[in-house]
This record gives structure tokens, sequence and C-alpha cells, in this order.
């Protein structure tokens, strides 16, 4: 379009700003001063045209009428062709045009000056259009700019964005300098790519609107699955089967293990997102002289630990101690037992599965803890029953012991997957028969070792939907911050997504809004890449 309608202000009866080529490649701003009739409803008749000169143009027009709506306002232009000359570049033409209304708006306050006000571009808008640019042609949106008036009348506009290289030490990262003398970008450019600047903006019919490009921008949109929203496979062996994660490692005891029997299921790429699951281990002591007694019988009985905090809890304050007694065992060997260290408790539940009803302060723990240098979180369960105590051969038996976990905020996103792994675990009539005949009365209180094993997961994911929400709030903005993201949901869908910062300070459509605080303790579906 060679000539358009940039803005109309609505304060104290209308101001109609208009840029006009009249057959020059520059623009020409004209300003119309519009009085509307006194009629009352959404429809108003103009009854004077004012150009800002002061020359009366009312005559030259045979309809000017505008109807407003709570988004846009439509006005109908018809010429006197017999007084009004000129082409489509020169003046108004006879149409019908729609104007969107926008979030920003010009700066009236009563310290302005009048020429500046009427200024053909202020920096608010060099600034946007600036930024339109170089979104259009880099595919960035810098997020700070600043414009500056030059003495020779250009303007010298800075795209940058503040780097932190550390918690006191920042510096500025400049995207671009741009000297301009006029814009070199329509209105219609500027609207497909950043919210416009304009109170209303004219869009031709076919014309793409900052509205309708937003309703498309999935266009151009690169969507990536997180990793726990992954389909899972089928795994089976001798002792029993599952469905884990596509590339997952699988680890396990042999047949002859029996009740103690152990499972590590676990990402090779980053170990820390786990399920490890076994049926029984034995011993922990009460102190060092029962576990002296045992190491007589048996070296190994020597590197088992002592279990002080006699508690779920205490298991996992020992657990190092209990994985490098497994690891220096032929059976266990192999199963990578994990190295859970630094345990901390964030959130404790009660725990009414399993063989709880004879078992010592039994829990289902939230806890952030260290594996091999990486930061996790999970859930954690175990029940401590105790064996001949007092005959100074006494010990501590734990039964059904569980750790879900995945790296340190990610655990809400893997938590619905790890769950539906361990239900999903199965074992075979064959190698619970065989279990089942090492068992003492308390490991028998269950139907079975599959039902334990699905029992589990129910009290888990129970107290996981249970659990204060407020810290995981807070974890995942922290996270969302850290790695670059904002959440956004698709209200026709439901559907919450991380998408990459900035997205919600450029996108101008009524689908996809920023998630409440309380949202932010739903599932994401995906990670979306648009810049």
């Amino acid at each position: 379009m060679e000539a358009f309608c940039q803005s109309l202000e609505t304060r104290n009866d209308i101001r109609l700003h208009c840029f006009f080529q009249s057959g020059s490649e520059e623009y020409e701003e004209v300003i119309y001063d519009l009085e509307l009739s006194e009629e009352e409803g959404a429809s108003e008749k103009v009854t004077r045209v004012m150009q800002e000169q002061g020359e009366d143009l009312t005559p030259s027009f045979t309809k000017f009428d505008f109807i407003f709506y709570p988004e846009k306002v439509v006005m109908t232009v018809e010429r006197n062709t017999d007084l009004m000359a000129g082409g489509d570049s020169d003046n108004i033409q006879t149409g019908t045009y729609t104007l969107f209304a926008s979030d920003w708006m010009p700066d009236t306050s009563a310290t302005m000056e009048k020429q500046d006000i009427l200024a053909p571009y202020q920096s608010v808008e060099l600034a946007a259009m600036a930024r339109a640019y170089y979104l259009k042609e880099n595919h960035f949106l810098a997020p700070e700019v600043e414009c500056v008036k030059n003495d020779d009348g250009t303007t010298t506009i800075h795209l940058y964005e503040i780097v932190e290289d550390d918690e006191k030490v920042s510096h500025t990262g400049t995207s671009a300098w741009y000297t301009v003398e006029f814009p070199a970008m329509s209105l219609g450019e500027i609207a497909q790519y950043v919210k416009t600047p304009i109170a209303l903006t004219y869009s031709e019919e076919g014309e793409q609107t900052a509205s309708s490009t937003a309703a498309s921008v999935e266009d151009s949109w690169t969507v990536v699955p997180l990793a726990s929203a992954q389909e899972l496979v089928p795994y089976s062996c001798t002792e029993f089967s599952m469905n884990i994660p596509e590339g997952w490692s699988v680890k396990s005891s042999a047949m002859y293990t029996g009740m103690f029997h152990a499972i590590h299921v676990f990402d090779p790429e980053n170990p820390v997102n786990q399920i490890f699951f076994m049926l029984k281990m034995e011993p922990l002591f009460s102190d060092e002289n029962s576990r002296a007694m045992m190491a007589l019988s048996s070296d190994l009985f020597g590197k088992c630990p002592i279990l002080t905090n006699v508690s779920t809890q205490g298991v996992f304050e020992i657990f190092p101690q209990f994985a490098d007694a497994m690891n220096a065992t032929a059976d266990y060997a192999d199963i990578q037992t994990p190295y859970i260290a630094d345990f901390s408790v964030t959130e404790s539940f009660e725990s009414t599965q399993g063989v709880s009803s004879v078992a010592i302060s039994p829990s289902i723990l939230r806890a952030d803890f260290t594996q091999n240098g990486t930061t996790g979180e999970g859930m954690f369960t175990a029940d401590v029953v105790p064996f001949a105590m007092g005959t100074g051969m006494g010990y501590y038996s734990v039964y059904n012991l569980t750790v879900l976990s995945a790296e340190k905020g990610t655990f809400q996103d893997w938590q619905p997957t790890l769950n539906k792994v361990l239900s999903s675990l199965n074992y075979t009539p064959e190698f619970q028969s065989f279990a089942m005949s090492q068992s003492n009365q308390a490991a028998s209180t269950s139907q079975s070792l599959s039902q334990s094993a699905s029992e589990m997961s129910d009290s888990i994911m129970s107290s996981w939907e249970n659990r204060n929400r407020s810290q995981d709030i807070m974890s995942q903005k922290q996270s969302d911050a850290t790695l670059g993201y904002e959440r956004i949901v698709d209200t026709e869908t439901g559907n919450i997504y991380k998408i990459d910062n900035g997205f919600t300070d450029w996108y101008d459509g009524s689908r996809y809004k920023s998630i409440t605080d309380d949202q932010y303790t739903d599932s994401v579906e995906a990670v979306i890449h648009w810049k």
C-alpha cells in the first residue's frame, strides 16, 4: 500500500494520522482533526474534517463514518471526487478501513509539547521498527533498545541485551547499530513480526495483521518433545518384565538372589534419571559389636553399614556405604548400584504399603541428593524390619527399597514416566515361587512380589500428588530462569509448554498465554524454540 492510515487518537474527538507518498519514495505525515456527531451509540458520523494546517476539508467527503468495537474500529470513507483530486498515494481514498487496537498509546502528558506529539515518528515507534527488522533478518528479538536523536536529524538505534557474566558483573551484548533518516519498513511489515506500536493500525483486505499472524505462529516453531514424554518399550528377562524408556539400560541380579533381587533401570546418558528397586536388603547393624560378630562368618557382613537412624530416612543417609557393600559382591557388581549421597529430605509422607505394619518409622520421602557430582531429586521409600534384636546377632532387614529420581529441576517432568515404569514391573511365576520360598513371615504379607511393586508405585504417586507444591513452583521458576525458558498454556488444548524467553513480549495473539503460578506444578508437553 502506498498510502495508509498510521494511527487513530481517540482522545478529545479524533486525530487521524496518515502517511502519503505523493509520487515520492519518502512518506509525509498528514494529520486530520475529526469532529463527531453528538449521537450516542457505537456508530459515529464525522461532521467536520480539519487538516493540521487549519484547512477545512469537510466538503471533500460525502461520507465519513466510524463504527467502534471493543478491539477494532471500522472507518468508512466516500470522497467527493469533484472537490478532492489526487491518486492513491496522495490522500484518503474511498473505502472501508479496519483498524485494530494495540497496547501502545502516545504520550499526552501535560509536559509534552504539541510539536512533539505531532512528530512523524516517536522513539518508541522507531525502536519497534528496528527490533522488527532485526528479528526478520536474524531471527532474534533484541530485548533492549536505545534511540538517540542526532544533530543532523537522523536517529541512531542501538539493539542489545544485558549479558550476566556472574552474580555481580554484566556486560552489553550488541545485536546491531542503525542510523536512520526514516524507517524503511511499512506498518504491514511491522505487524508481521512484533506488537505494533501504533494505537490503531490499518490493514488492507487480505493483508496479514498481528492478530492473524499470531494465529499461525506455530509455522515457525521447532517443537522438541521432552525426553520424559517418550513412549515406553517392553523389556523382559528370566526374572521379570517391565516397560522402560527407549534407550535406557537395565541391570539386575540373577534368579538365585531370590528375595535379595535388585533391579536398576537408568538413562546411560544421565544415570541420575533412574529407578532402583530391591525386594530385600540385609544386614544393617545396630552397632559395631553386632557387625563384628557377624563378620566372623562372612567378610561381606563386615562391609555392611551400621544403621544409627532406624527409619526410612536413615537407610538412605547411609546408602553410599550399602552401595559399596553391594558392589563388592559378585552377584551385584554389574548392577551399578547408585551412590546416593548428601541425602536431604524436603518432604515426608506416611507409608501404609508393603510391610509398613511391622516396620520402624516407615515413610515415603521426597528428597534431594547428589550422585557422582550431579544433583538429583526424587521419591524414596524402604521398610526397616528388626530381626533377632537383643541376641547379640541381631540386625535390620530392609524391604521394598525404592528409588525414583531425576536430575534436579526435572523430576516433575519425569515422575509420571518413572511411576509407569515401576507399576509395569511383573515378576515371572517361576521367580516369584523361588523367591517367596526364601521369605519370612514379614515379607509374605504381600500377595505377590509384583503386587508389592505396584503398591509402591501407587503409594508414591499418591504422595507425590499430595506434596507441598509451593517448593515446586519456586524450583521450576529457577530452572526456567537458568535454562532461558518461560511457560505458556495453549488455551484451546490446555497443554503447557516451555518456550524460549521473550515469546510473550512479542506474541500478540490470544491462544497462548503465560501460565499462572499454580500451573508450574502441571506437566509440560514439550519445549518450543521460536527465535
